[in-house]
């Protein structure tokens, strides 16, 4: 679902810490409209969240939304495979 390249930036957020939005734009090697748009649905979905400040401008982190541990995590708790989550 996601683009091979988000998730290689993605996966140096989660080993490496917080970056600038610039910074995981260009991690992705993608063209800028194409990055920020990865970069969007991250956020949008809860695996990147800012760091610090809420704000447009605050670098982003990794962010664990209890809804995505099952895919996160597939083997750490399989019952979250069919658990409902509102």
């Amino acid at each position: 679902e996601y683009r091979e390249e988000c998730i290689l930036a993605l996966q140096t957020v989660a080993t490496s810490g917080a970056v600038s939005r610039g910074d995981f734009v260009r991690m992705t090697g993608l063209g800028e409209r194409t990055g920020r748009a990865c970069l969007s649905r991250f956020l949008k979905d809860g695996l990147l969240r800012p760091a610090g400040d809420a704000s447009h401008r605050s670098e982003v982190g990794i962010g664990f939304p209890i809804s995505s541990l099952n895919v996160l995590f597939p083997s750490l708790y399989p019952e979250a495979a069919t658990a409902v989550i509102d």
